[in-house]
């Protein structure tokens, strides 16, 4: 008689979005991700950031956006949108400018530039808690 074994599928890696405009940033953000164990898919406008989360938010882990984006949302907006449609679904706000807090979403994260590499892998990870 043959034994069987069942073995449990692989996990899946989770999937970061991240919506940033400057591609060298773009780039490094993604590939920290990446080091942290996620699947980094990255967009230069939070405009593609959304229509990616449009058909696949239910698979996305968390999101990652500068607040300052060319196109027709900025990060703030995104934030926004994540929130009421998406509300299980964890947002990274990062920018340069000071002030803009104010208008980020209740219990939305706020990284201020220039982050280190250890503050951006840590809020990322605060957040998926």
């Amino acid at each position: 008689m043959n034994s069987v074994s069942f073995q449990a599928p692989p996990a899946s890696t989770p999937i970061a979005v991240v919506a940033e405009d400057e591609a060298l940033l773009r780039a490094l953000i993604s590939a920290v991700l990446e080091q942290e164990g996620f699947n980094a898919v990255a967009f230069g406008t939070s405009d593609e950031a959304l229509s990616y989360l449009e058909k696949s938010a239910l698979e996305v882990s968390v999101v990652v956006s500068n607040v300052r984006m060319p196109g027709r949302l900025n990060g703030i907006d995104l934030a926004h949108i994540v929130a009421r449609r998406w509300p299980f679904l964890p947002i990274l706000l990062m920018s340069g400018y000071v002030g803009l807090e104010v208008q980020l979403p209740k219990d939305c994260p706020f990284l201020r530039k220039p982050w280190t590499i250890d503050q951006l892998a840590s809020a990322v990870q605060e957040i998926r808690r």
